[in-house]
């Protein structure tokens, strides 16, 4: 090597940064020099590196083609190149080697390259990990999407003699497991369900899907809620056996033609009647989906005249929050009866925008939980 470019060499040897210089005369441009910590970086003392091009560190590794072709390029034109490369270690260890090579001229044109060698591998790691974790979230974020567009469908049941309307108020973040159902059951009734599984996150939708999903299969062959609510129970325990993560559930049955409804709970909110926000009784609650066989329930019977009507809700509607200066404050039952009297004798649908546009009102902002609810009322 020159001596001005000795010189300075000798002043990098001890530096921290690996430092090379190749002959741009020299076909593979070989190396004629290397310092202390190029050494430690590979793992190969400088007798073995001296003559041999830099391109053997990349044998037996996977190598990103683009990179390697920009660097190549480069050398080929003489110009300032920069990459992240896979090498291998002298004891086959792989690492990730940022390289930055700088031509050095003279009168003649380019005589060498400076490289200036990093080991990044650490870093590299972290930005992988990072784009995992990042893949992931989004994964299960658009599972989550798709769970929840399954879980609160927006198209509802349309019945001859009963007017249905149905909401669905998301959380501030994540996905909750709130869900609920219309469907037609035998001899003419519908179905109405509304249930909450406890958590957030994908665990909890999953489950509230499956529950949801056993219901749907059910509904169809009993108008008996509380049946259907066994059914669906045992389906549960049997896939997931008894676990803390339950879920709440109430079912209604609505018989137009015998001017009554049927309702069972497993340790859910029962209905309330539109105009006068009563509780419609529901025999006995029983426990709720997912913990025991034996729910203890046992369903009851009410009278559904013409007009009548019901709101069933998840505690989203009674729990919303807002933070005043008392502290934080619910919604609660009593503002949920003082909306259902003040438009005594709506259709569900007005019902339920009232009800909503009442709890975002309240909560001066995002809701923390889920809201979903189902009204209905019997048409004739």
């Amino acid at each position: 090597m020159p001596d001005g470019l000795l010189a300075t060499a000798d002043a990098l040897a001890h530096a921290d940064l690996g430092i090379t210089v190749g002959d741009a005369g020299r076909r593979g441009f070989p190396l004629v020099y290397v310092n202390e910590a190029f050494e430690r970086m590979t793992g190969y003392r400088a007798e073995e590196l001296i003559g041999r091009s830099c391109s053997f560190l990349q044998e037996d590794v996977d190598v990103d083609p683009r990179a390697l072709g920009r660097l190549r390029e480069a050398l080929r034109d003489g110009r300032e190149a920069r990459a992240v490369l896979r090498n291998r270690r002298r004891d086959g260890r792989p690492f990730w080697n940022e390289l930055r090579l700088v031509p050095l001229r003279d009168e003649h044109g380019v005589r060498f390259f400076l490289g200036f060698q990093l080991d990044v591998t650490s870093a590299v790691d972290t930005v992988r990990d990072l784009r995992e974790l990042l893949s992931g979230q989004q994964r299960e974020l658009e599972e989550l999407r798709a769970l929840r567009d399954a879980l609160t469908p927006p198209a509802s049941l349309v019945h001859p003699t009963v007017d249905i309307a149905t909401a669905f108020v998301p959380a501030e973040s994540g996905v909750a497991g709130d869900f609920f159902l219309v469907a037609e059951s035998p001899g003419s009734s519908v179905t109405v369900a509304v249930g909450d599984a406890v958590g957030h996150g994908l665990r909890a939708a999953k489950q509230a899907s499956f529950v949801r999903t056993s219901l749907s299969t059910f509904a169809a062959f009993t108008d008996d809620p509380q049946r259907l609510l066994e059914l669906a129970n045992y389906s549960l325990l049997e896939r997931t056996g008894a676990r803390p993560e339950f879920v709440t559930c109430v079912c209604a049955n609505l018989r137009p033609e015998q001017g009554e409804v049927v309702v069972a709970s497993a340790g859910h909110p029962v209905p309330l009647r539109l105009d006068d926000a009563s509780e419609v009784a529901a025999g006995a609650q029983g426990r709720p989906l997912g913990i025991d066989l034996d729910l203890r329930g046992r369903a009851g019977r009410a009278p559904l005249p013409t007009g009548g009507g019901l709101l069933l809700y998840s505690d989203g509607l009674p729990e919303a929050r807002r933070v005043g200066e008392r502290g934080r404050e619910m919604f609660g039952p009593g503002r949920i009866s003082a909306g259902l009297h003040d438009v005594q004798g709506a259709t569900p649908r007005a019902t339920i925008d009232a009800l909503v546009s009442r709890v975002r009102g309240f909560a001066s902002g995002p809701l923390r939980d889920d809201l979903c609810a189902v009204a209905v009322r019997r048409s004739s």
